[in-house]
């Protein structure tokens, strides 16, 4: 039963840890996507742009900060599934 709970633990980690990366991938997409319209707009003098702009630089502050975090937490996960590959593998030694 208890190996049954920590290979348990062990997918519902990885799950987590993919969870983040598609996180991370989903937000690094949209962030080059908002850059590139944002620039678009500003290079075509689209009316309102230089304001559009200066919002655009304060949402890619915000989703950068959103990333870092996001890395942060799939550190975190990579190490407590290593730790429960590792214990798993030891209990699967002894």
């Amino acid at each position: 039963m208890m190996e049954e709970d920590d290979e348990a633990y062990e997918t519902l980690m990885a799950a987590r840890l993919l969870l983040v990366e598609r996180l991370i991938d989903a937000n690094s997409h949209r962030l080059a996507l908002e850059s590139r319209r944002a620039g678009l707009e500003l290079e075509l003098g689209a009316p309102g742009a230089d304001k559009v702009h200066a919002l655009h630089q304060a949402r890619l502050i915000e989703v950068r900060q959103a990333l870092d975090k996001l890395e942060t937490e799939q550190a975190r996960l990579k190490e407590e599934l290593q730790a429960v590959v590792e214990r798993l593998d030891g209990a699967a030694l002894s």
